[in-house]
């Protein structure tokens, strides 16, 4: 009888610590596949010079790897994203590049289905960058 107990009272113990590899942080926003897709909106601040552009696309997060592209407007220029992402705090960072020459860096956060923070580039621009969670 004490025997059947202690392997029960286990067994309990053992169910409710809860698989270890799950996350709870509400910052990752996780779907099933640990991928998450957001939709990028990058504004040049109004203090920049009229070479600087805006740029919108895509941005996938999946684990801590960033990917992505933006197109910038008015112009057939995609830029690369790439970058890392640490679940945990919700820091996001990265660079743009064009044709793999890196070209701009960015920093900020994610927050649930929102982020956003700044960027500069190599030619004297800088702005803010947003991202929105797709569906």
């Amino acid at each position: 009888m004490k025997l059947q107990i202690l392997t029960l009272a286990s067994l309990l113990l053992i169910g409710c610590g809860g698989d270890s590899s799950s996350n709870n942080n509400p910052n990752t926003n996780n779907d099933s596949s640990g991928i998450k897709k957001y939709n990028v909106s990058v504004t040049p601040s109004s203090s920049s010079s009229a070479i600087c552009h805006s740029a919108s696309g895509n941005m996938v997060i999946n684990g801590s790897s960033v990917s992505g592209t933006v197109k910038r407007s008015g112009s057939n220029t995609i830029y690369a994203i790439s970058g890392t992402y640490i679940a945990e705090t919700g820091a996001i960072e990265g660079g743009f590049a064009v044709s793999g020459q890196s070209v701009a860096e960015y920093s900020g956060s994610i927050s649930g289905s929102n982020g956003s923070g700044s960027w500069s580039d190599d030619y004297g621009c800088n702005g803010s960058w947003t991202v929105t969670q797709s569906t």
